[in-house]
């Protein structure tokens, strides 16, 4: 109706997303190995920071990735003899304990739009 053809934002949209997963791949694989399932790991830290920011909240995304990512390091230096897997589970606790006291987020999440008139 207001001249944008569908198909084609749909198909830019898709480039771009498949361009940011192979980068986002080549940055990882030259620190992790690389195998089939190798991005679940980073799949669900993207859940727990997008569910902790509120979702379509950009600076809220940023500050969570922040927090998830030092809760996750602190612990698993300064907790002895566990190591990094109680900083995976650190960072799921802190998302429960996240959503248990904000359920829309840390700065809110998507805004209903409004009508223009």
């Amino acid at each position: 109706m207001v001249g944008i053809e569908i198909k084609r934002v749909y198909i830019v949209t898709f480039g771009i997303c498949i361009a940011l997963t192979g980068a986002a791949g080549m940055l990882a694989s030259t620190t992790q190995p690389i195998f089939p399932f190798m991005g679940a790991p980073f799949t669900l830290k993207a859940f727990a920071i997008t569910a902790m920011a509120g979702l379509g909240n950009i600076p809220g995304a940023l500050f969570g990735g922040i927090i998830l990512g030092l809760v996750e390091v602190f612990v698993g230096i300064y907790v002895p003899g566990v190591g990094t897997n109680l900083g995976v589970v650190s960072s799921y606790v802190l998302l429960v304990i996240i959503l248990v006291a904000r359920p829309q987020g840390l700065f809110g999440g998507l805004k209903p739009a409004t009508e223009v008139r």
